[in-house]
């Protein structure tokens, strides 16, 4: 388990320098409207762009009773979640991605008709969030 606790991060001859979180201070930011406006950012211009761009499109000529509804479904919610190492919870602000279809379950997971085989969006989208946020 990591330590959070006062820790001495640089010792030299003459100079100890010890560290001390203020986890209040810490806690009270991951939920302010700064990291807040962040995921949201994040969320809106990288998330929902391309659940969008990857999202399927059924045609009414194939027996889609709602072709376009799945794509046009998507939203960002603003949510706060536990999240944190074992033994340290904290509330912090989250984007939620967000799709609105009555049918979105069924497209992301599938369906007995398509033999349980779903278009895995959501998870995709994560995917493509970690891999091009190596660095940022």
């Amino acid at each position: 388990m990591p330590s959070f606790g006062r820790r001495t991060v640089y010792r030299g001859r003459t100079v100890r320098i010890d560290f001390k979180p203020d986890r209040k201070g810490i806690a009270a930011m991951a939920i302010g409207p700064e990291v807040t406006a962040l995921v949201v950012q994040v969320a809106e211009q990288k998330a929902l762009p391309y659940a969008i761009s990857i999202s399927p499109v059924g045609r009414a000529a194939d027996g889609d009773q709602h072709p376009g509804q799945y794509r046009s479904s998507w939203a960002v919610e603003i949510a706060r979640v536990v999240a944190g190492p074992e033994g340290y919870p904290m509330l912090r602000a989250a984007g939620v991605l967000i799709n609105r279809a009555k049918h979105a379950t069924h497209v992301e997971l599938g369906t007995s008709r398509t033999k349980g085989i779903g278009h895995h969006v959501l998870r995709r989208t994560l995917e493509y969030l970690d891999a091009t946020s190596a660095g940022d």
